[in-house]
């Protein structure tokens, strides 16, 4: 296997890694705000910033509709 083909296989497993972790997030997230907890309490629970956490919401909301 040459260096190439190694970073390469590396690049796709932190891809994979990373899609996982933000699947990971992203149901904490809803999960936190269906239990009542508000943006800002979402926020501080998962080391986010709330106008990220309050974007994730309304785009969540919108696609609920």
């Amino acid at each position: 296997m040459t260096l190439m083909q190694r970073d390469r296989e590396n690049i796709e497993l932190g891809r994979e890694e990373g899609r996982q972790e933000g699947a990971k997030m992203a149901l904490d997230i809803i999960r936190l705000h269906l239990d009542g907890k508000t943006d800002q309490e979402i926020a501080a629970m998962l080391s986010l910033r709330t106008d990220y956490v309050r974007q994730f919401l309304v785009d969540y909301e919108n696609s609920q509709r």
